[in-house]
């Protein structure tokens, strides 16, 4: 299913539909993955996720607490990393973003 606005172009998804997916995602996971360790990883890595995306939605610089600019970097490898192994196939997170990520562009600017 996919969703579609007026003038027939997929939707985008906006901060309030992405922070109600996060919001609902740990329900999502414990109806999809039956496995107890994998639901586990799986939960951490969105509670990554949930921080990094936290700390590059501040609109401010002074506002970011020294240690999450400091630490940035290392969450984004770190749940980068988490995402490959829980996926499986890394073509599958084929994209821009996610490559601006794991290579380093968008941490390296804290």
């Amino acid at each position: 299913m996919e969703l579609k606005n007026d003038r027939n172009q997929q939707r985008q998804l906006n901060g309030k539909m992405c922070k109600r997916f996060l919001n609902a995602l740990p329900a999502i996971i414990d109806l999809l993955i039956p496995d107890e360790d994998r639901r586990h990883e799986w939960k951490l890595a969105m509670e990554e996720w949930n921080h990094i995306i936290q700390v590059l939605s501040c609109q401010c610089y002074d506002k970011i607490l020294p240690s999450d600019a400091k630490q940035l970097p290392s969450r984004i490898r770190s749940f980068c990393v988490k995402m490959i192994d829980l996926v499986g196939d890394v073509k599958r997170l084929q994209s821009f973003y996610f490559h601006s990520l794991m290579v380093g562009h968008i941490g390296e600017q804290f």
